[in-house]
């Protein structure tokens, strides 16, 4: 028998103002496991079990997916936790054959059960929205605290928004407070290990002040961090706030290279908000052919609001 770490997806919040609400992350998919300070172990059966699996992820990264989805089957059939939680996000997202979201339910909830918080969390976002089958936001609830005490940071920043929106029980502002902190403390964590997402989360939540006390001054330090590790939305919201502080750090050009730098990594905010200053001449000179150019890629990213006729 072997034991496999299995790592938490730091989602990523994107700085947005005026906006004083926590986003809430999405279904994690399996490429996308990675990146949590605390780890959660459980036992996955023999080693023939992650060889099959293995072997299906390497079918899946060759393109055959509806090869690969049949893998995963097996590999889930056989027991291997990780294999339930990959066949689930295959179904949620119909790779490899049709959507099936209710069957996708089912195999979260195999991956659940052996304390594979992934499969907590994935499970908990199809209860809420009524994904594959009727909504239950209690029962939601109740993973998202199971994953958040287990070191799920994205789980507690999903479970503190039910609170405050009064979802899946009474309003309690307080225990949205407490499970604020706690995702705060648990990005904290991870960031200290270089991971420039979380580090890029920690920011969101010290420059709005959520989960204890505002640290716009230490906020700035880390999405420049985050933003020098490869963190698009960490350059992204490092040059919003070059424009929207004032005169003291304000610092327009520094926010036109760093627009640049995030719309290069497909962020659409980032071209966007990069074809605005190109457009106005923010930051630099007037350039309208660049700006067109911002836009579009904005737009085929799918911000509507870049579309232009």
């Amino acid at each position: 028998m072997n034991l496999l770490r299995i790592l938490a997806l730091c989602f990523v919040l994107v700085l947005r103002p005026a906006v004083a609400q926590t986003s809430k992350p999405q279904i994690i998919y399996h490429d996308d496991i990675a990146y949590d300070s605390d780890y959660v172990i459980f036992d996955t059966g023999p080693n023939e079990q992650q060889t099959n699996y293995d072997y299906a992820q390497t079918v899946f990264h060759a393109g055959r997916f509806a090869m690969a989805r049949d893998l995963f089957v097996k590999s889930c059939d056989d027991g291997y936790a990780l294999g339930c939680l990959t066949l689930g996000t295959m179904l949620v997202n119909g790779i490899g054959g049709t959507a099936d979201p209710e069957r996708a339910r089912l195999h979260f909830k195999q991956a659940c059960d052996v304390d594979m918080q992934v499969g907590c969390f994935n499970l908990g976002i199809m209860l809420e929205g009524g994904q594959g089958g009727h909504a239950d936001p209690k029962q939601a609830t109740g993973l998202y605290t199971k994953s958040c005490n287990r070191g799920l940071a994205i789980s507690c920043i999903n479970l503190a928004a039910m609170y405050r929106n009064n979802e899946g029980g009474r309003a309690d502002p307080k225990q949205s407070n407490k499970l604020l902190a706690r995702a705060r403390m648990l990005y904290s964590r991870t960031c200290n290990l270089d991971i420039s997402e979380s580090c890029n989360n920690l920011a969101v939540m010290l420059e709005r002040g959520e989960g204890g006390v505002a640290d716009p001054y230490r906020a700035r330090i880390l999405f420049s961090n985050a933003c020098n590790e490869g963190s698009a939305q960490g350059c992204y919201n490092m040059g919003s706030l070059l424009i929207t502080s004032n005169a003291e750090f304000a610092d327009l050009e520094r926010a036109r290279i760093l627009f640049s730098k995030a719309c290069d990594k497909e962020l659409s905010q980032a071209c966007n908000s990069l074809g605005d200053m190109l457009l106005q001449g923010q930051g630099g000179k007037v350039e309208t052919t660049k700006a067109s150019i911002a836009f579009n890629k904005a737009c085929q990213l799918g911000l509507n609001q870049a579309c232009r006729d």
